[in-house]
């Protein structure tokens, strides 16, 4: 075998393992997103129904409801930015 051919069959491995380790990546990374984002969709059902509660508090509860609120919104800021930079990277 040329020696030519013989570093084109080494390039075709090391592509094919690199496409496997992607693969399993990728699979992997799509599983973590998937419990992470449903995680958060819990969490954001938590801050529309702190949001709808502002409307019916009064006084001190609307500041305490509105922390929280906030705080929670942060959080969820976060949590979003994090799997959408880990998505584009």
């Amino acid at each position: 075998m040329s020696e030519e051919r013989s570093k084109f069959n080494q390039d075709m491995d090391e592509i094919r393992k690199l496409r496997d380790e992607l693969r399993v990546k990728a699979h992997l990374g799509r599983l973590e997103a998937e419990e992470t984002w449903g995680d958060l969709e819990t969490r954001w059902e938590d801050l529309e129904a702190k949001t709808s509660q502002l409307g019916r508090e009064s006084g001190e509860a609307v500041d305490d409801v509105l922390a929280a609120g906030k705080l929670l919104a942060g959080e969820l800021r976060d949590a979003y930015r994090d799997i959408k930079r880990r998505i584009v990277s």
